[in-house]
């Protein structure tokens, strides 16, 4: 097979596999390339591609499967070619709601988490219930 590179136009989740014993796990999407290609592929981490991101893979006509073979995320202009750290100003104090973004995260790896080790739907109410769990120990430990 010859190796092409494209320009992802849609990405979708379709599933994840994980290998008998556990320990290999891989993301299933289904593609649609600039180029016309369309089909699934698997990634290693889920979300790890998206619209926009140019990738270099072989591909099966007949089967529609992607084989990635180097991909690279599209880079966002940050002004100056690299990444500008950040200067916090004010107070140093910080309140709870500076964290929400942290805290969504991580109670949506620990809902995904959830669903991997049981292989079922869990239900919403779960995720929010994680991070109001999360958001009052931040409380907690801010007013302390």
């Amino acid at each position: 097979m010859a190796t092409k590179k494209s320009k992802i136009v849609s990405c979708s989740y379709k599933n994840t596999w994980t290998s008998k014993d556990g320990g290999t796990v891989r993301f299933y999407y289904n593609l649609e390339m600039e180029n016309g290609d369309d089909g699934s592929g698997g990634f290693e981490k889920q979300g790890q591609y998206k619209s926009g991101d140019t990738i270099e893979y072989e591909y099966s006509d007949i089967d529609k499967v992607f084989k990635i073979v180097h991909a690279k995320p599209q880079q966002t202009n940050r002004g100056g070619g690299g990444s500008v750290p950040r200067t916090y100003t004010g107070s140093g104090k910080r309140s709870p709601e500076d964290y929400l973004g942290f805290i969504y995260g991580y109670a949506k790896d620990i809902h995904i988490a959830e669903i991997q080790v049981t292989g079922k739907k869990v239900p919403l109410a779960n995720l929010k219930k994680n991070v109001e769990e999360l958001y009052s120990h931040i409380q907690e430990i801010l007013n302390s």
